[in-house]
């Protein structure tokens, strides 16, 4: 069965203010994509599958109003839903993650540096083309 979009949506904002009050910090030292639960590696390790159907619905869908009430700046750096800018902001985000993680080198980062390039790859071929 698949779930909807709205479905889907519901979830993310539970799991985002879940996340947010347990753990007690802002939007900003949080980070969007992990209150919404993805995550990479061998700490909290998260299915490609849900990794990416995280990524797809907050490019194309997610309107972020939980994120714009709490802190209406960072989450107008995000974009709207389905444009450039928020494509842009995640993928950028990605590949800083990368970058940081590579310079560092540290062990048992390659899983974690593995599947952010997978999920890099799944917004360059599954994502961009479906913009506004």
């Amino acid at each position: 069965m698949k779930i909807s979009a709205d479905d889907i949506d519901q979830l993310l904002k539970r799991t985002r203010k879940k996340e947010l009050r347990d753990s007690g910090k802002s939007w900003r030292e949080i980070g969007v994509l992990a209150a919404s639960g993805y995550h990479v590696g061998y700490t909290k390790p998260v299915k490609k599958e849900k990794r990416q159907e995280i990524l797809r619905h907050i490019v194309l869908y997610d309107d972020l109003s939980d994120v714009q009430d709490e802190d209406w700046v960072y989450g107008d750096e995000w974009g709207l839903a389905g444009s450039n800018e928020r494509f842009n902001k995640i993928y950028d985000f990605l590949r800083l993650l990368i970058r940081n993680a590579e310079s560092k080198n540290i062990p048992g980062f390659d899983r974690a540096i593995n599947e952010w390039a997978e999920d890099i790859q799944f917004l360059l071929d599954d994502i961009y083309y479906d913009l506004k």
